[in-house]
């Protein structure tokens, strides 16, 4: 299985196995880097085989923001896609959008309310000045929280997204 690292700064490492999902938020504040991290265990064989369309609706979003470049072509494949496949374009509005529905799904996959979701997007105040100095509003909440009520009202993906009929202890025992 094919290891991914990233080095930063201070030496210290980040390893991502392809059958592993790290979710990582990065406030920047000053000079310094603060990582606020939760693992979450996936075996993408186990996982796929309990919910495919969740696997796939995360894969394919998460896809779009590695593989923008050649350089992560095995990623890439490792994920399905064909030697063939050229990386995709970046866009950083895409990406944005990209990334706030990664962060909408986690927070439904997690059972959090819409209420919670705010609170905790509230809670990131160097992000949020920026953004507020930048652009005038706190895109990244105004993103997720978009993306949150999308995906909730919908009746296919918010129960998809919710694990609602996923017996979650049955997954954590395979």
């Amino acid at each position: 299985m094919l290891n991914y690292f990233y080095e930063e700064k201070n030496k210290k490492k980040l390893s991502i196995n392809s059958d592993e999902i790290f979710l990582c938020v990065v406030e920047l504040g000053g000079i310094s880097v603060v990582y606020n991290y939760s693992r979450l265990m996936l075996d993408p064989e186990r996982f796929r085989n309990s919910n495919s369309q969740l696997f796939e609706e995360i894969k394919t979003r998460v896809l779009h923001l590695a593989y923008t470049t050649w350089d992560m072509q095995e990623f890439a494949i490792d994920f399905g896609m064909s030697k063939k496949d050229p990386p995709f374009v970046w866009n950083n509005e895409e990406r944005e959008k990209l990334k706030a529905e990664l962060d909408a799904i986690f927070f439904m996959m997690y059972g959090y309310h819409r209420k919670e979701v705010e609170y905790v997007l509230n809670t990131f105040k160097t992000l949020k000045n920026r953004e507020l100095r930048e652009y005038g509003e706190y895109r990244t909440k105004h993103f997720v929280l978009e993306a949150y009520d999308k995906f909730n009202s919908d009746p296919e993906l918010g129960p998809l997204f919710r694990l609602e009929g996923v017996d979650l202890e049955k997954l954590k025992s395979e």
